[in-house]
């Protein structure tokens, strides 16, 4: 990876030096933070989780209603007489990393690492663990009411800033204006004998200070990211100020608020103090209350790890972090690796501690030990640099009352708390050891190690260390080099280009044709897929939702368990039969598009477009809201356990859902291989895990499935036709690889083997998870169950069965993903030939694949959701309309055979197989009329429906819906960066 020198005189709007008035030609953090960003930075920070939790914290300690306000009081004008001191530390040394960078400075490097060690590995995931608990306890309320709350450890922090700060404020006042206007009209109690039962316990007001205090935690986060603050001298002491004096204020309104409405007694009672003063006071619009706080803490936890992965950064560029932490995103200007790494030990925080309080007293103790150095430093700083200029010069009056406070709240707590203290020094002096092994005297090894993995993390994230002179080389191959060229002319850093040189363009990486550039002019997609990403591809999409809802609609049919299985292995040898005919058509016609290309080139554009009509209109939209509603269901069916789900739950989240997996499929076919390849290995070794487990328990129990196994069975033709559907949609995705044939690497030779692979896997796992299903399951309990494989886990796995919900989530995720990915090819190919709208033919020149596709595949995907709340009805309606027009595509290997029977097949299947294949088809069609002819007129008439508009606008096209599809795709061409196919 090489950077090109950057000229003074011309560079990017966005690389910044850290003097306030020039360049000096470094990449650099981009001094993006304005005044009032800064202020919402602080106040984003301090107002959190702290003014919804804390209160009960006071009070509890406290004993009464007069001293938990004296402490709020008090609380402010401590954590404002900090920020004046730190006002001081941050205008003197504008270095981003707070009090670690002054401890530095004053103290060296030995003293500086041993805060950073506490800030980076405590104080700041700590923070973000209890705000992401806060808001996951608020959120959850209005969603269980008054069911027990099951899981309570999302983090969601992805909202702009400035706005989660507003949203908090209005909160804020909204309560404060509520509670005035109630402190008239009623009367809690709180304020009739205010001192009451207050304690006399140093250690207890010590911890309800602690709990005051925390509320107002990062009123000094703003000193942590001072070089992207814009003109530090003027705004961090005027944001400081601003800020400090804000929150101080509303804190003690909002308390006065609380105790209006909520009496001493309930303060203890209440986990959620808002929500029971919203409770009390709204009523039946209680339910805003907890989404103002979810706002509030979202906010605050970005804040906390936007400014905690800036003291990671500025560790990594001092040496005493890893040498990864110090890189910057070409494209984004920030830390990445710095802020995933924050994100990631904010996450094990989350097992620590299931107590709020504990963690808020755990965190305070070390931190304001911390603090305490850092405000030695302001001495020291004096004493070493008495003549530097300082913007502003505090009385040395108010650093030393500051520190006597911190060391009163380091010193009593540990009589009154001491396990929480011990833990807290102990990971602190932990630091001492770490500081002479692993940075004063590194060995060799490690920085070895140190330097390969920044390596990988430069290529991984695309990302530069702090200085841009410096260059890294790093090559892939001997003849192909990435260049990364930030061209002076550009002013985003999106725009930063890649440039590949001209044997990379025509070989790629290891001489493999992997490019999209090619000799011809031609921008094509790029033939990215392996033979082990297509095998993953089709059991990916094959094993989805269908064989943990199956079971329930097989043995509902089938009456019996021994049809069952023999409809489970019938439908994979049926499956394997049409997968042999299709290696056929896929290699003797290697264009994309699946049964589609092959139905266009053997029966002309009429019949194709009737096929692909049918199915990007039903049989692609309707599975991917099948597989979605599945992944619903048994997401929700964890989280909410013995309590009613919410109606709109499950299409909410299905639609969530396919709105990712559609954005990751429009961003990279790398990605969403990737994905493929995880979600596959992942339900595969949850299938092996019921497999194994269900012989085991067959040898050991006898569930009574196999007594009388063809008991009951059922001997109508339409209920063994529909039974015999419920599994083969288990098996859909069989054909998947063909409709992205242009993208395979070698596909006359890995599409056949994928094909071959995938299909006997899936048809043994299958078989033998059903066997397992029943060697746990009663027959009557495959009908009264919604959700086989949890009912399976409950009955073998006891408290760890929750595992298989996750399995079976990210199997059907999978298979989701694996839709859209072939489903937005089909649109491409199908506009490509003229059968959907032009703008659907345009390919991402950024990221090379057909953006428009695979929007209008996810949007397609989630009308579906409304459709129908039955997800059998859905397979039924689809499976009809599916068969038929694959009977249709097995013509074609009779049809080829005739007009092409001197081509070279890498396959020749002897054609009693599309005989057979292509009869069973045409029976899943005919038989179902009789059975559900409402769900199969419904499939038959949108497929007929297909003819008037191939005519109307097919065929012949009226002039002002072709103006009006080529002006579209000239805006989605401006609009998503994206141009057609080939070149003009």
């Amino acid at each position: 990876l090489k950077m090109n020198d950057l000229s003074p005189e011309k560079k990017m709007n966005n690389l910044k030096s850290d003097d306030d008035d020039g360049g000096d030609g470094k990449i650099k953090l981009q001094r993006s933070v304005s005044l009032l960003n800064g202020i919402t930075i602080i106040i984003g920070c301090i107002i959190g989780s702290g003014i919804f939790v804390s209160p009960k914290g006071v009070h509890e300690h406290s004993g009464s209603v007069g001293l938990s306000m004296i402490i709020w009081i008090f609380g402010g004008l401590f954590a404002a007489l900090g920020a004046y001191c730190y006002a001081e530390l941050g205008t003197l040394i504008r270095k981003s990393g707070g009090d670690y960078a002054y401890i530095t400075e004053a103290f060296g490097p030995f003293v500086g690492f041993i805060r950073l060690w506490i800030e980076a590995i405590v104080i700041r995931p700590c923070s973000a663990t209890i705000t992401a608990l806060t808001f996951a306890k608020y959120a959850l309320v209005p969603l269980f009411g008054d069911c027990q709350q099951v899981y309570a450890e999302p983090i969601w922090a992805t909202f702009i800033q400035d706005i989660l700060t507003y949203a908090k404020i209005i909160a804020l006042v909204l309560i404060i204006v509520t509670g005035l206007v109630m402190a008239f009209l009623t009367s809690s109690g709180s304020f009739d004998n205010i001192f009451d039962g207050t304690s006399t316990d140093a250690g207890e007001i010590s911890l309800a200070l602690y709990s005051g205090l925390f509320a107002y935690n990062g009123w000094n986060y703003l000193n942590f990211i001072v070089e992207e603050l814009k003109n530090p001298k003027r705004n961090l002491p005027l944001a400081i100020a601003i800020s400090c004096s804000l929150v101080t204020v509303i804190y003690c309104l909002t308390n006065l608020a609380f105790y209006a409405v909520i009496s001493p007694k309930e303060f203890l009672e209440a986990d959620a103090t808002a929500m029971t003063f919203a409770n009390k006071v709204y009523g039946s619009f209680a339910w805003i209350m907890p989404i103002f706080v979810a706002f509030a803490t979202v906010g605050s936890c970005n804040g906390v790890i936007l400014t905690a992965s800036r003291l990671f950064f500025v560790g990594g560029r001092e040496g005493q972090m890893p040498q990864a932490l110090t890189l910057i995103s070409l494209k984004y200007m920030t830390p990445v690796p710095a802020v995933i790494l924050t994100g990631l030990l904010s996450c094990v925080f989350l097992l620590l501690s299931s107590n709020i309080y504990s963690l808020i007293n755990y965190i305070q103790i070390v931190n304001w030990l911390a603090i305490s150095l850092a405000m030695l430093s302001l001495f020291q700083l004096r004493r070493k640099l008495p003549d530097a200029p300082r913007t502003i010069k505090v009385n040395l009056i108010f650093p030393f009352v500051f520190l006597v406070g911190c060391l009163f709240l380091v010193v009593v707590p540990v009589v009154a708390a001491p396990i929480d203290t011990i833990i807290g020094l102990g990971i602190t002096f932990t630091s001492v050891p770490i500081y002479f092994l692993f940075i004063k005297h590194r060995p060799e090894v490690l920085s070895n190690f140190s330097s390969s993995v920044s390596m990988f993390t430069q290529k991984f994230f695309l990302a530069v260390p702090e200085e841009g002179e410096e260059e890294l080389q790093m090559t892939t191959t001997p003849d192909s080099q990435l260049a990364i060229v930030s061209d002076s002319k550009l002013k985003d850093p999106a725009d930063t280009e890649i440039h590949l040189n001209e044997d990379q363009c025509k070989k790629g990486e290891n001489g493999k044709n992997k490019t999209d550039i090619h000799d011809s002019g031609e921008l094509k997609l790029e033939r990215s897929i392996t033979l082990l990403n297509g095998v993953n591809i089709i059991i990916g999409v094959i094993i989805g939702s269908g064989i943990f809802i199956s079971p329930k609609g097989v043995h509902e049919k089938a009456g019996s368990v021994g049809l069952s299985l023999i409809l489970w292995v019938c439908g994979g040898i049926f499956a394997a039969l049409g997968s042999y005919c299709y290696s056929e058509l896929g290699t003797l016609i290697s264009d994309s598009g699946g049964d589609y290309a092959y139905i266009r080139k053997a029966y002309g554009p009429m019949i194709a477009f009737i096929r692909l009509w049918v199915e990007v209109i039903i049989i692609r939209p309707c599975s991917i809201a099948v597989i979605s509603l599945t992944f619903s269901k048994y997401i929700l069916v964890l989280v909410f356990q013995n309590c009613p789900i919410p109606e709109y739950a499950e299409p909410l989240l299905a639609c969530c859902l396919i709105l990712l997996l559609t954005w990751i499929n429009s961003q990279s076919v790398r990605w969403s291989t990737r994905i493929q390849d995880v979600t596959t290995y992942a339900k595969l070794l949850a299938l092996v895990l019921v497999i194994i487990t269900g012989i085991v328990m067959l040898f050991i129990t006898n569930s009574g499935s196999f007594d009388d196994a063809f008991s009951g069975t059922s001997m109508n033709a339409g209920d063994i036709s529909l039974a015999l559907y419920s599994a083969l949609f288990a098996y859909n995705g069989w054909n998947y690889l063909n409709f992205i044939v242009e993208e395979i690497q070698n596909p006359k030779r890995n599409l056949p083997l994928a094909i071959a692979i995938s299909c006997t896997t899936v048809t043994v796992i299958y078989t033998l998870t059903n066997v397992a299903f029943y060697a746990v399951i009663p027959p009557h309990e495959f009908i009264a169950t919604d959700a086989t494989a949890t009912t399976f886990a409950e009955k073998v796995y006891g408290p760890a069965a929750w595992i298989m919900p996750v399995f079976v989530a990210l199997s059907t995720i999978g298979s989701c993903n694996g839709t859209i990915l072939t489903t937005s090819r089909l649109y491409f190919v199908g506009a490509r030939e003229g059968h959907m709208p032009e703008t659907m033919t345009l390919i991402s020149m950024k990221h090379r694949t057909p953006f428009p596709a695979t929007i209008i595949t996810g949007i397609l995907s989630c009308l579906f959701l409304l459709l129908s709340q039955n997800i059998f009805t859905l397979i039924n309606c689809v499976q009809v309309v599916n068969w038929l027009a694959i009977a249709v595509a097995t013509l074609c290997v009779f049809h080829f055979r005739r007009t092409m029977p001197n081509a070279p097949r890498v396959i020749k299947v002897n054609l009693i197989f599309p005989i057979l294949f292509f009869a069973g088809c045409i029976f899943l069609v005919v038989v179902p009329i009789i059975a559900e002819p409402t769900d199969t007129a419904i499939g038959i008439v949108i497929m007929l429906s297909g003819i008037p508009v191939y005519f109307l606008f097919i065929k012949f096209r009226p002039e002002f819906i072709s103006r009006f599809s080529e002006k579209t795709t000239v805006s989605m061409q401006k609009l998503l960066m994206a141009i057609p196919e080939v070149k003009s």
